[in-house]
């Protein structure tokens, strides 16, 4: 079972760290990320929490920002402009290709309606029974979806992920990984 979750995360090149700000980070912040020991890549990118209209689900809707926590298509295809978007596999029962969605209560996004062109699976999200906690809707997200950078209005990415050249031989569940990880 480790060894299937370790390809997977190897497959999808999943970042070692995330980094989250809700007041964005600064150009000061980027340099001080970037400017890390050991840091290989940086991925800067958005997300907000969302509400689709004309139900209970709440969304976190991030931008597809690059190489890092990349997104494994089921159906359809990622987001190509800034009114689409492709959702979380766990969402294909809900809504369908081709279907238009409705975003509310999503502080940052420049546009509000999208074409749904795909769903997803991402390894950054594991338990598809949880997907976090929210202050918009029920306050329990449903999934997430995913679209371009240039479908947020925000002014700063707030948003890192983050991968370690000292952290690629290491397997991601031994305790040399753990230790390594918690003195950063």
């Amino acid at each position: 079972m480790r060894q299937t979750g370790l390809n997977y995360f190897n497959q999808t090149h999943l970042a070692d760290m995330t980094v989250t700000s809700a007041y964005g980070l600064s150009q000061a912040d980027q340099k001080t990320i970037a400017g890390q020991a050991q840091v290989k890549t940086v991925n800067y990118g958005y997300f907000t929490d969302a509400k689709i209209k004309g139900s209970t689900n709440s969304i976190r809707v991030f931008s597809n920002s690059g190489s890092l926590s990349q997104y494994k298509v089921v159906a359809g295809r990622l987001a190509k402009t800034d009114t689409e978007i492709a959702l979380n596999n766990t969402l294909k029962s809900t809504y369908h290709l081709g279907e238009t969605i409705t975003l509310q209560d999503g502080t940052g996004l420049a546009k509000t309606k999208f074409k749904v062109v795909g769903f997803v699976k991402s390894a950054e999200f594991i338990n598809h029974n949880d997907f976090g906690q929210t202050s918009v809707g029920t306050g329990q997200l449903s999934g997430f979806g995913v679209t371009t950078k240039r479908a947020f209005s925000l002014t700063e990415y707030n948003l890192a992920r983050i991968s370690y050249r000292d952290t690629a031989k290491l397997n991601a569940y031994s305790n040399a990984y753990t230790k390594l990880m918690n003195k950063r």
